[in-house]
């Protein structure tokens, strides 16, 4: 079962209805908000909660969060986003890395993972 060690947490206004998904990477929006990650997409953090349009996002900034898996993934492997937010390996260059697995899971489970923000090289 996934546990986790946060660091900072921030608050945004949710810019979409994020009451179907917990654990999801978001993304800085105008108006000082937050939005669902898009595929490959740079996050501020994993959103814990589940706001309506406007209510307020609980983001998890750096050490530890849970995140919900998109693809599988194995412990110490690389997490970009996907199309909904959720985690999956990142493998090609230029991914933008923002998570590491400290746990193994696939599709749909929920594991704990370290945040991080880089861009992955291939070599």
């Amino acid at each position: 079962m996934a546990s986790f060690q946060p660091g900072n947490y921030i608050s945004k206004k949710a810019k979409v209805a994020m009451t179907a998904t917990n654990y999801r990477f978001v993304k800085a929006a105008i108006n000082d908000e937050c939005d669902l990650c898009g595929a490959g997409e740079v996050a501020i953090g994993i959103r814990e909660n589940s706001p309506a349009i406007g209510g307020m996002a609980k983001i998890v900034e750096s050490g530890t969060a849970k995140l919900t898996l998109g693809g599988n993934v194995a412990v110490g492997e690389k997490i970009k986003s996907d199309a909904a937010g959720a985690g999956v390996k990142a493998d090609t260059d230029y991914d933008e890395v923002n998570a590491e697995a400290l746990e193994t899971g696939v599709a749909g489970d929920v594991i704990e993972v370290k945040l991080v923000r880089y861009v992955l090289m291939v070599a």
